[in-house]
């Protein structure tokens, strides 16, 4: 009876503490019901009864052991905790940012400079070495005429890597292309949106989860799962 003695103490008790002396003192109340079908059969088939004992008496301890265990089980369920908590606004951007790592196309070596260098950032960012990749990513543009497949994926790079704020510089003139149908101008307000939340910049990123979130489309379930989180 060490559980029942926690309870009468006021000592803390778990979910499973809590529903094995509710099961007990349920079983005890059945069991006492038991005892009392037994006394009634002895009594009327045997004559056999116990001297100076109250039925009314005998049945009190049965009520207040069912009552008892319903009072345990209505605590359970409105004091213990339930999981339904959503993940947090930070841990839901990171989850966006880790569960894949967005696909680059192989790019084949080439006879020039600019080629081997695509080539061996292709490599590095499919290893997820975005160290090197970002190192690779910077000689190409410092050649000149970078295309904007060179500017989206070191801006993924830098976010990849925790460096949110150098990540935004490329995804900007992406996103802001006026041709919605340009190469890479919705992953880039996207990858733009979860930029401005991981620098906590809500406001900044709140505009295109909404561009997201009406058009039913790629990411609107998860633009609307981070608004909601947002407005929380």
């Amino acid at each position: 009876m060490k559980l029942f003695d926690q309870y009468k103490k006021d000592t803390p008790l778990s979910a499973d503490q809590l529903e094995e002396i509710s099961e007990q003192l349920i079983k005890a109340g059945l069991e006492q019901a038991q005892k009392e079908d037994w006394a009634d059969k002895l009594r009327t088939e045997y004559g056999v009864d116990k001297p100076n004992t109250d039925k009314r008496v005998r049945l009190l301890p049965f009520f207040l052991t069912i009552a008892a265990g319903l009072a345990l089980l209505l605590t359970l369920y409105i004091l213990i905790p339930r999981q339904t908590t959503a993940p947090s606004l930070q841990a839901q951007v990171h989850q966006q940012l880790t569960k894949e790592i967005f696909p680059h196309s192989a790019i084949r070596k080439g006879a020039s400079e600019l080629d081997d260098l695509r080539h061996q950032f292709s490599q590095a960012y499919s290893g997820e070495n975005f160290k090197l990749a970002i190192t690779l990513g910077e000689q190409i543009i410092q050649l000149g005429n970078s295309s904007t497949d060179d500017l989206f994926f070191l801006g993924l790079c830098y976010l990849y890597d925790e460096q949110a704020e150098k990540a935004i510089p490329f995804f900007v003139p992406i996103s802001q292309q006026i041709n919605s149908s340009a190469r890479f101008q919705r992953e880039a307000q996207w990858f733009l949106a979860l930029a401005y939340l991981k620098l906590e910049r809500e406001q900044s990123a709140i505009p295109l989860l909404k561009e997201f979130e009406k058009t039913n489309s790629w990411k609107s379930r998860d633009a609307t799962s981070l608004l909601q989180q947002i407005n929380s």
